[in-house]
């Protein structure tokens, strides 16, 4: 017979694997956000990079 200690323990277990399993969830949302920021921010840094040339090369003068 199931006593209401073990139904306790497996509450518990499933508690700490759901815990667990949100943790686990959270940081790949956050390393998700950081990889799309960081993207955004190199893509950023590049289209200026590229307009700088532009305009230098519209100039004559070497950048």
């Amino acid at each position: 017979m199931i006593t209401r200690d073990d139904l306790e323990a497996q509450a518990r277990k499933l508690e700490e694997a759901v815990h667990q399993s949100l943790g686990l969830i959270r940081s790949s949302m956050v390393k998700a956000a950081v990889g799309m920021v960081g993207k955004g921010a190199v893509k950023l840094v590049a289209k200026r990079r590229q307009s700088r040339k532009k305009a230098a090369k519209a100039e004559g003068r070497t950048e």
